[in-house]
């Protein structure tokens, strides 16, 4: 079995790479969002 080149291996790994910043960034808000309820529901005692 050959060797896959660099730009056959660069074209699976972008996408990949994308997908997961994308991922991160949606997890980066949903945190976000539950730490300003958090801290709205702490404020409201």
């Amino acid at each position: 079995m050959s060797q896959p080149s660099e730009q056959n291996l660069a074209s699976l790994v972008e996408p990949i790479a994308h997908i997961i910043e994308q991922a991160k960034g949606q997890v980066r808000q949903a945190v976000n969002s539950a730490m300003v309820h958090s801290y709205w529901g702490i404020l409201a005692k």
